[in-house]
Formats: C-alpha cells, structure tokens, sequence
C-alpha cells in the first residue's frame, strides 16, 4: 500500500488486504505521534506564558484559606484580567478543589485547595 488513495480504494471495493491493514496501523500511528508532539508544545507555549500567574493564583489561595470566586482572583493576581482566564489558570492547578457558592442570587464556581 503506497498511499491514502489505494487504501480508501481497497474499502471501497472490500478488497481489505494484510498490506491495507498495516498501512492503517503505520497512519494511525503517525498520527498519534503528531498529536502526542502538538500537544507537548501547546503545553510548554502555555506554561511558558502562564506559569508565573499559576503560582500566584495558588499562592493566594493558599494564603486566603477559604473558596475564592474567579472575580476574587482577579481582583487579586496582578495580570489575570479576565474571570476566563482565572478560570483557565485555577482548572490547571494539580489538586484544585471547584465548588459552588451562592453569591447575588446566583451560583458561582469557587475555587480552594
């Protein structure tokens, strides 16, 4: 099997070969190599730009003892702007507790550790 196209072919004519399932195997694999590399440096890209904010936003938690909203983080942490990205921040801290509170009529996610 030298290509895509005589792969899809052989399934089209259900004449799947020992040849077109090892070709499936050796893509398949490819693939997952290639996702497996993509995803390390959108992992390194990301901590590289955040991991400053990270310990900041676990450093205040642990500081402060009791739930913080995201709006509380913000108000708190020097460069976070935004409740999305304290909400960003807070789901990448290993052993983060998320939990609900009431707050003006409403349900809020808190964040502890």
């Amino acid at each position: 099997m030298k290509n895509m196209n005589e792969f899809l072919t052989s399934i089209a004519n259900g004449t799947l070969t020992d040849d077109a399932i090892a070709f499936a195997k050796s893509e398949l694999e490819k693939r997952a190599t290639a996702n497996a590399n993509a995803a390390s440096k959108r992992n390194d890209k990301w901590y590289a730009e955040n991991g400053e904010l990270l310990e900041a936003v676990r450093a205040l938690l642990i500081s402060k003892g009791h739930p913080l909203t995201a709006s509380e983080i913000v108000a708190n942490v020097e460069g976070i702007n935004s409740t999305s990205k304290a909400t960003a921040i807070c789901k990448r801290i290993e052993g983060i507790v998320i939990g609900e509170a009431q707050a003006d009529k409403r349900i809020v996610k808190v964040y502890s550790l």
